[in-house]
């Protein structure tokens, strides 16, 4: 009976010291401050022509908040959101209004 007393006690134990809350070892992100002011119209070009020039492309899911805010500030907050397929990567075709896939 001892002998079941005393490894019941050392698996409480165990259990005990195995759930104590570990300190949260994660740095706190640091946030950067606001801007307070949009980017210029022509600005926002020179960002945009920067990319073209560079990759051929412009994917504003690439552009930083700061770029895409300022954006929505000099639009009156107006955002367009398109659609394509899955692995769909060519040239939207003529018909694509009218067809169920788009």
């Amino acid at each position: 009976m001892r002998t079941y007393t005393l490894s019941g006690a050392v698996l409480a134990a165990l259990l005990l010291a195995a759930c104590q809350r570990q300190p949260d070892e994660q740095p706190t992100p640091q946030l950067e401050a606001e801007p307070t002011e949009a980017l210029t119209t022509q600005q926002l070009d020179d960002q945009i022509m920067a990319r073209l020039r560079e990759t051929g492309k412009f994917d504003w899911n690439q552009a930083s908040a700061h770029t895409v805010w300022s954006a929505l500030r000099r639009s009156d907050y107006v955002l367009s959101v398109g659609y394509q397929p899955a692995r769909f990567s060519g040239q939207l075709p003529a018909d694509a209004a009218g067809s169920p896939a788009w």
